[in-house]
């Protein structure tokens, strides 16, 4: 640094005759420092407030330079490292921080006993358990009674449609009058035969007196028998107009349509794989059209019960019972859940599907079930009231084992330190040492520079150390007697456990895990036996599907 002392010296005063150090007194004359190449250079190549800023920046630079030293050598840290007076360490050494141990971080959840369910997976198509074809049952043009649409709720003995019944109408006016005509004709008839019933009794009185000729009583008695057939035609005559009169109600009845029971309006003919979607809903395109006896109209359903037709595999079906209850979901009503039983088993395997169809029956008081729906069964061979179920994809087989993991707690008692109660307290007998900075005027009391001016304004003294009383290391002693807390910290064990009934979701622990344990069901893949973990635990609350996460 002395080759840049002239530098210095010019940079802070430009007459280097009378430039005094500051701890001497101005009227004590100083040395000048010889003039020189370099320092004439610098003259002539800076001006006045360049060679000014040129010095604040090095004195700004001596100064960083010696606020760096005093940090790195303290009192008490002859080393240079830091830590001074009342640092702590494991041998007196600088502050170090602790190791941290990386923990895992899962997901566990707490396990509670509940039913549990072996089934068999199934689909199939719902179908109406009572349907029938409303027909024609007389020719004529058909009229419905209203706009009629595919799946139109109908009570029973509703109208639905009627057949033109003008002519039926007609016929049956006429033979009411020609009933009432033939009643008429009764009266006389019946007058005529009591009269000839009479002049017979008189006639054979005469005759057995002997006032009439045999001639006239056989006289007598054909004309009454005579009267007799008259009124005889005369009742036939009348009950075959009222035989007339019920057969054309009877037809003017048939002429009506009408709902056999409750249930919906379907299409007359059922759609087709292809036609499905394209299946038109309005019912009523027969209208004023002419339509023969016979034809079917309409097609009505009955869907308080609904049968579903699963397809079973042949490997299954020894599984199946009549009577076992099943749980069908639909797949346009996602989470709702119905209940059918088991009613009908075929005997015969399908040899396109190599499938059995078996029946379910399913009641549907709200008409929620609709024929044409595709519905996925679980037919339940096999019930546990009361097990401990896990997810299928929790349990692993590792050593051909299958164990699963679970959270528990550990605590781990840690050993007193002589660190924490020494290593602030200093000793008695510990001196302070006392920097020097660089560059020191009585380094060179002939030559002083601007370095050492500028590090003798920067830099403070320091006193010697306290010294702490014989008290204060007795009371820190005792505190090493003093055990320590327990530290708790969560470990994955892992759990040997033996398999019960299971389904697709599902599996049933038949031994390895109890009612309240802590169960892994995140970040399970990696963990080892007794590695410690960062757990959260799932919650779920009552009546609700939403699931919630809390720290340990």
């Amino acid at each position: 640094m002395s080759r840049y002392v002239p530098t210095v010296s010019i940079v802070l005063c430009e007459n280097p005759s009378v430039w005094k150090h500051p701890s001497e007194k101005l009227s004590e004359p100083i040395r000048a420092f010889p003039e020189t190449p370099r320092m004439s250079q610098t003259n002539k190549r800076y001006p006045v407030a360049h060679r000014w800023l040129l010095a604040f920046q090095v004195l700004a630079l001596i100064s960083c330079l010696l606020m760096f030293g005093c940090n790195r050598s303290q009192p008490g840290d002859p080393d240079g490292k830091g830590g001074g007076t009342g640092s702590s360490g494991s041998s007196g050494g600088p502050n170090k921080p602790e190791a941290r141990t990386f923990r895992i971080p899962v997901t566990a959840q707490l396990l509670t006993r509940g039913p549990m369910n072996a089934y068999l997976q199934a689909f199939g198509t719902i179908r109406p358990l009572k349907e029938v074809e409303l027909k024609a049952e007389m020719s004529g043009r058909i009229y419905f009674t209203k706009r009629w649409e595919d799946g139109d709720y109908v009570e029973a003995n509703t109208l639905l449609a009627k057949i033109d019944d003008t002519t039926i109408q007609l016929d049956l006016r006429e033979a009411e009058r020609a009933l009432e005509m033939a009643q008429q004709d009764l009266i006389p008839a019946r007058a005529t035969m009591e009269r000839r019933i009479k002049e017979e009794e008189f006639s054979k009185k005469m005759f057995e007196r002997g006032a009439y000729s045999e001639v006239q009583y056989e006289q007598a008695r054909l004309t009454r028998i005579q009267s007799e057939s008259q009124y005889q035609q005369a009742l036939t005559t009348i009950e075959t107009r009222r035989t007339q009169i019920e057969k054309l109600k009877e037809d003017l009845r048939k002429t009506d349509i009408l709902a056999p029971f409750a249930g919906i309006l379907l299409p007359a003919v059922p759609p087709t794989a292809g036609e499905a979607g394209a299946q038109e809903t309005d019912l009523t395109l027969l209208e004023g059209t002419l339509v023969g006896s016979g034809q079917t109209v309409l097609r009505i359903a009955d869907i308080r019960q609904v049968v579903v037709e699963l397809d079973v595999p042949a490997k299954d079906i020894d599984f199946v019972k009549i009577g076992q209850t099943v749980e069908l979901g639909i797949y346009s009503r996602d989470g709702r859940k119905y209940t059918g039983t088991v009613r009908d088993i075929s005997s015969t395997l399908n040899p396109t599907t190599r499938t059995y169809t078996v029946k379910v029956i399913v009641d549907n008081p709200l008409t929620e079930l609709r024929p044409g729906m595709f519905s996925s069964a679980r037919i339940i061979t096999e019930t546990r009231p009361d097990a401990i179920s896990v997810p299928r994809d929790l349990v692993m087989l590792r050593n051909n084992q299958y164990v699963v993991f679970v959270v528990e707690k550990k605590e781990l008692t840690e050993e007193p330190s002589p660190k924490n109660a020494t290593d602030n307290i200093s000793s008695p007998t510990e001196e302070t040492d006392t920097p020097t900075p660089a560059g020191d005027d009585s380094t060179n009391p002939d030559m002083p520079t601007s370095s050492g001016i500028a590090m003798a304004d920067a830099v403070q003294d320091t006193g010697p150390a306290e010294t702490a009383p014989a008290d204060t290391i007795r009371d820190a002693t005792d505190e090493l007697e003093e055990p320590a807390e327990p530290v708790t910290i969560m470990v994955a064990k892992q759990r040997i456990v033996t398999l019960g009934i299971e389904n697709r979701e599902r599996v049933e622990i038949a031994d390895g895990l109890k009612d309240g344990d802590l169960l892994v069901v995140l970040g399970y893949e990696t963990l080892t036996d007794g590695v410690e973990v960062n757990a959260a635990i799932r919650g779920q609350d009552a009546g609700s599907e939403q699931q919630n996460e809390k720290p340990l």
